[in-house]
């Protein structure tokens, strides 16, 4: 059944690491994402440490008393992704395709980038483990994600799930 893509192993668990960086004075939120174990190396480097190298008390960034380190916080967020069929491969297609008549009578296909994005990242993000300041878990809604964060998600998936020309080789 190696052929098949097995139902029991269609959801990919996905960790991604990133910084979160709050810039005054309007208190935007910047993101900064570790793709690789010397991206990681650098950030430690600078006195970042993962929140599971942290004490386990909670302690809100810039709590009068604490140190300064304490807020640098490597996060990390675990997404949950469906590995893509030939079934949702075509309807992903067909919603992005479409065939225009051009003035000498022929057609062209145009294809919608963006709309194929939107829509691959819908279909293949499933869940997460965001929680809210106070531990419930944050239902997905991609429309309010920031564009880095949506595009760093689609990406990833895309380099764990998708095989690459190098791949296709061996």
């Amino acid at each position: 059944m190696g052929i098949l893509l097995d139902p029991n192993r269609q959801l990919i668990n996905i960790d991604i690491y990133y910084i979160e960086e709050i810039k005054p004075p309007h208190n935007i939120s910047l993101f900064h994402f570790i793709r690789s174990a010397k991206d990681m190396e650098d950030w430690k480097k600078k006195g970042y440490k993962l929140s599971t190298e942290i004490a386990q008390t909670p302690v809100q960034p810039n709590t009068p008393g604490m140190p300064a380190a304490i807020t640098k916080i490597i996060n990390k967020i675990t997404i949950v992704c469906k590995r893509i069929t030939w079934k949702d491969q075509n309807m992903l297609w067909s919603q992005t395709t479409k065939f225009v008549p051009t003035q000498d009578g022929k057609t062209q296909t145009d294809f919608d980038a963006i709309k194929y994005r939107e829509l691959k990242l819908k279909l293949v993000l499933k869940n997460w483990d965001l929680k809210d300041p106070e531990g419930n878990p944050i239902d997905i809604n991609i429309d309010n994600l920031a564009p880095d964060v949506a595009q760093e998600f689609l990406s990833t998936y895309e380099k764990v799930a998708e095989p690459t020309e190098t791949d296709l080789k061996n």
